[in-house]
């Protein structure tokens, strides 16, 4: 029998990064520096149920990718690529996928060619607490997304 696995918060400690570590410490600042004109849902500045709704939503049903060879995207609930890594306590970047890792922070995520969902969490397999989600979306999704529940996108960062 397949599996289907659906990407969102739900599974996204269970998901395989498909970047290595350095590569998703690039994509994570990438996102990060060179997007202000995107807009950010981000807890703890929003509650963390609106976000993780607005994550979820934008994953399953507004995530877009371009094929190199294409002029125009598609909607997949399927992302671009999926990273992972560590973060210590100076915020650099260390490796995720070792035998013994440094203390520190699991960042990880998913990403798409019109937004990215992000999370940072404690370094435990169940139970962990989450210090920050966010998610960043192009100016037309954003807008795409506010038409069908407006109620959750007036809180924009």
């Amino acid at each position: 029998m397949t599996q289907i696995l659906a990407y969102n918060l739900e599974n996204l400690d269970k998901i395989e990064s498909t970047l290595d570590e350095e590569d998703s410490y690039f994509i994570y600042n990438h996102y990060t520096d060179t997007y202000p004109k995107y807009y950010q849902y981000k807890y703890p500045d929003i509650s963390y149920g609106i976000v993780q709704s607005i994550c979820n939503d934008f994953s399953l049903f507004y995530g877009k990718i371009q094929e190199s060879s294409e002029t125009e995207s598609h909607t997949s609930p399927f992302p671009l690529n999926t990273i992972r890594f560590m973060i210590d306590e100076n915020l650099d970047c260390q490796k995720y996928y070792t035998p013994k890792r440094k203390p520190g922070m699991v960042v990880e995520g998913y990403f798409w060619t019109n937004g990215f969902v992000r999370r940072i969490r404690e370094d435990k397999t169940k139970n962990f607490e989450v210090y920050e989600l966010s998610c960043i979306l192009s100016p037309s999704t954003s807008y795409l997304m506010s038409l069908s529940t407006p109620e959750k996108y007036g809180q924009r960062i």
